[in-house]
């Protein structure tokens, strides 16, 4: 029954800040947005070091919410493995979900959704004007962090990012 089983899907808490900054930048208009909270959440994320503090925030209590689960069966899948490894990955889900898929249907598939695709660009040519697809590469964050932003990372959530083999 695959209402019985999760996919655990997490990625590295520093890339899922950079993503996170970038897609408030387009997505979040202060002007369209008359509400005190969406005018509260638009100021925190406008800065990259607020969005980063609050996305760590949130990334770990995800992570410790899922991981403490014991009532459901849990499929962990890291993002970049399903950039690396994309077909054994998706076989890897494939297999837990009790699904059979013929090998040529599944490389269709990663084609036909792949970030080239979907988004018309190699990945790692960069569009800030598309908050879905901005880059679709690994380890962005050693292009935006600064020193301070690693070490708060560390700080709140490192015990998780060690876990996971991000640190």
């Amino acid at each position: 029954n695959l209402t019985d089983k999760v996919i655990f899907l997490m990625r590295d808490p520093r890339d899922v800040a950079v993503s996170t900054y970038f897609m408030y930048r387009v997505t979040i208009r202060e002007e369209n947005d008359k509400s005190l909270k969406n005018r509260i959440f638009y100021f925190i994320h406008r800065f990259k070091p607020t969005s980063f503090i609050l996305t760590a925030f949130k990334w770990k209590k995800f992570f410790e919410t899922w991981s403490e689960r014991k009532d459901i069966p849990l499929y962990s899948v890291r993002y970049e493995d399903l950039l690396t490894e994309t077909e054994g990955t998706l076989k890897g889900i494939m297999r837990y979900l009790e699904v059979e898929i013929l090998d040529v249907l599944l490389r269709e598939a990663v084609q036909k959704f792949s970030f080239e695709t979907l988004s018309g660009r190699k990945r790692g040519e960069e569009d800030n004007t598309n908050p879905t697809f901005r880059k679709g590469v690994i380890g962005d964050y050693k292009n935006h962090f600064s020193k301070l932003d690693l070490m708060i990372f560390r700080f709140i959530c490192g015990e998780e990012m060690k876990k996971l083999g991000y640190l």
